[in-house]
């Protein structure tokens, strides 16, 4: 997502396109939003109205995002633990393995 908005990458905009048709589902920790827009808001790219802007573009994307709970609070920690990450990368981590589908990220 976030390379999508700064760069416009082919992969990028093949996801997007993908999830737009419906051809895939995207999940997300429930901090997504908060990184996209802090990492976003320190690029030095955006101002104050145009970040207004993508949090309405990030709701109207819908993601399924999960709140640190339950089976998927305790991987994270696992993860965090055992491969010596922070608990906000080992959340992705973690909801990867839980579902069993493939991890994108990109710093």
């Amino acid at each position: 997502m976030l390379s999508g908005l700064l760069k416009r990458s082919k992969g990028a905009l093949r996801l997007r396109d993908a999830f737009i048709n419906g051809l895939i589902d995207l999940i997300a920790p429930s901090i997504l939003h908060f990184e996209v827009l802090n990492a976003l808001k320190y690029s030095g790219a955006f101002g104050e109205d145009e970040l207004k802007e993508v949090a309405r573009i990030l709701d109207d994307y819908q993601f399924t995002l999960y709140g640190l709970e339950g089976i998927y609070s305790e991987k994270t920690i696992e993860v965090a633990m055992r491969k010596g990450i922070t608990i906000y990368d080992a959340s992705y981590v973690a909801l990867a393995l839980i579902h069993n589908t493939i991890l994108l990220m990109r710093n």
